[in-house]
């Protein structure tokens, strides 16, 4: 089972939004991951602005972080030909 976060607030620079995860992995394996989220002015939407991963094993701590920009609308269209 894992267990998920979500919150928001205010940080001098503007809001802030966050999701958190804590996975259940295998005996003696904890993670949390969290998401950092802000508004892309161009896209008019929140995207992710940055992801940090810690894990926690019998032998050490492991971390990441990402860093997301340039974010960019994709469109598609769908036409079914022969379709009765």
């Amino acid at each position: 089972m894992s267990r998920r976060r979500g919150w928001c607030g205010s940080i001098p620079d503007g809001p802030d939004l966050k999701t958190e995860l804590d996975p259940r992995l295998q005996r003696g394996l904890t993670a949390r991951i969290t998401t950092t989220y802000a508004p892309d002015e161009r896209l008019g939407l929140w995207v992710p602005a940055r992801m940090a991963e810690v894990y926690e094993t019998q032998s050490g701590t492991i971390t990441g972080e990402a860093t997301y920009t340039n974010f960019r609308r994709f469109e598609t269209e769908v036409r079914f030909l022969g379709v009765k």
